[in-house]
């Protein structure tokens, strides 16, 4: 869901993803809603972020559980070609 415009989008995505660490040899879950912004500054050009609101649960060798926080912010400057 979101809001889709010609010069910005709003979008309302949910997250869910795994991921790992090397340095620990852990693995962990998240899921959660995000609000994602996206900018046109020319027809090329687009900047956009992502705030997260994502909360997940893991594990490794060393720790049976634990909270992982994924990014929370996301900024990025795109090209199109």
């Amino acid at each position: 869901p979101g809001i889709y415009r010609k010069q910005y989008n709003i979008a309302f995505p949910i997250r869910l993803g795994i991921g790992s660490t090397f340095a620990n040899n852990s693995v962990y879950f998240y899921l959660g809603p995000c609000t994602q912004l996206a900018f046109n500054i020319t027809s090329k050009i687009i900047l956009q972020s992502q705030l997260n609101f994502t909360f997940g649960f893991g594990g490794s060798d060393n720790t049976i559980i634990y909270l992982p926080i994924p990014s929370l912010l996301t900024l990025g400057l795109y090209y199109k070609f």
